[in-house]
């Protein structure tokens, strides 16, 4: 079965102490990070001859929500919602796309892919686009932090599995980010070049709340929400938004997003 493996963790900054000891990685995602988005959770996928999509950035408007990304050149993009909600566009010959969607009545969960004929190539990711217009909208993918596309900061989003849980967010690129749990000893990560960095948190359990500190502020972490193989269900409240969701393969997942 497929799970979130927060303990396999690119090269970084080394690992803290004390009671809440936090494991720092710090994870380099491609592309610039803007208040809307411009990240890039991987490069295109080529599957054949079909290049999975990448979104890179949504812009919210008025009347929809615009999701601009890279495909295969001349490529269809397609995103779908459980057979509900489907839209399609084509890239450009460079590889451009701009796809207009409505803001959705309920939080959701579009799974994002590539089609040429009757081929198609899934992103290894799905587009949470929340209904609430200050709600987040982010890349989930499972094994790897979310990738926040609204504007945040500095924690993004904490996510787990019920296992182990993972904060990640955005600052100056290159910069240290400080970060603690519970009054502990805090860890400095070291942002990319695209600002993004992200901590492995080990929490004494993961349903518990916390108080995670990044960058000198405090946020009240309401703990993992404990979720089974069905849909998406979010809990939203002062502090922020925690979303309950699935991986293809029927894995429950959480992810925390604080208010900015």
């Amino acid at each position: 079965m497929t799970r979130r493996n927060f303990n396999r963790r690119p090269d970084g900054p080394g690992r803290g102490g004390g009671a809440a000891a936090i494991a720092v990685a710090v994870v380099v995602l491609a592309g610039c990070s803007q208040p809307v988005g411009e990240a890039q959770p991987t490069a295109p996928v080529a599957a054949d001859w079909v290049m999975s999509p990448m979104v890179r950035s949504i812009e919210r408007t008025p009347t929809a929500l615009i999701v601009k990304g890279l495909a295969a050149p001349q490529g269809r993009v397609v995103l779908h919602s459980d057979g509900q909600a489907a839209y399609a566009t084509g890239a450009d010959a460079q590889g451009r796309f701009d796809l207009r969607i409505l803001p959705p009545a309920a939080d959701t969960l579009f799974a994002v892919e590539a089609r040429n004929g009757q081929d198609a190539s899934p992103a290894p990711y799905q587009l949470l686009v929340s209904q609430d217009p200050n709600g987040p909208l982010a890349l989930l993918a499972p094994g790897a932090p979310s990738v926040r596309l609204d504007a945040a900061g500095p924690l993004d989003v904490i996510d787990s599995d019920g296992e182990a849980a993972l904060a990640s967010g955005r600052a100056t690129p290159g910069a240290m980010v400080s970060v603690a749990v519970n009054g502990g000893a805090p860890i400095q990560a070291r942002t990319g070049r695209n600002g993004r960095w992200s901590v492995s948190l080990d929490l004494a359990a993961q349903a518990s709340p916390a108080t995670v500190t990044v960058a000198g502020r405090a946020y009240d972490y309401p703990g993992a929400a404990v979720v089974g193989s069905a849909g998406l269900v979010t809990t939203a409240d002062s502090a922020g938004w925690r979303m309950g969701w699935s991986t293809r393969q029927g894995i429950g997942q959480s992810s925390w997003f604080p208010r900015p």
